[in-house]
Order: C-alpha cells, then sequence, then structure tokens
C-alpha cells in the first residue's frame, strides 16, 4: 500500500481510480492508451499510470505545451515509457 508515501493528493486520486478499475493489477502490455486533458492533474497521474503498467500512451490536453511537458516528465521517470502526444 503507497497511500502513506504519496503526497500528491492527484498521483492518490490516479493511484485509488486506477487500484479500483484495475484490481488484479493488470498489465497493459501491446494496449495504447489516449488520455486526453493529461497535460496536469488526475490526467497526468492516469498517464504515468498507464505508463507504469506498459502501456503505449497518447496524451492529448488543450493546451499542447502542457502536453509535450507531461510526456517529458514520464518519459524522464520512466525510461521505457512509450508516449506521445497529439493535438
Amino acid at each position: 500500500d503507497v497511500d502513506h508515501l504519496v503526497k500528491n493528493p492527484c498521483r492518490k486520486l490516479a493511484i485509488f481510480w486506477f487500484d479500483l478499475m484495475t484490481m488484479d493489477k493488470k498489465e497493459f502490455h501491446q494496449k495504447v492508451a489516449i488520455v486526453t486533458g493529461a497535460g496536469q492533474g488526475i490526467g497526468l497521474e492516469i498517464c504515468r499510470q498507464l505508463a507504469a503498467r506498459g502501456a503505449s500512451v497518447v496524451l492529448n490536453d488543450i493546451e499542447k505545451s502542457l502536453a509535450e511537458e507531461a510526456a517529458h516528465k514520464i518519459q524522464k521517470e520512466q525510461n521505457q515509457a512509450n508516449v506521445w502526444t497529439v493535438l
């Protein structure tokens, strides 16, 4: 249980949501996820969780620069992450 280690409320909510939706902690290898509102907040944290579980993630945000920054953050945090941005 990582709840006590997570201080960011958006990250905590995204982890809770992800755990709820994927009770068996299934992996997402060879799956592609498209996340809107991915530049910050819950959208960004959902992208992090998907990438950590092996999904290729397409980030979309109304502000292109936010999506690009988010993709760079995820790529930096998770060396093997497959992330792209799209408008």
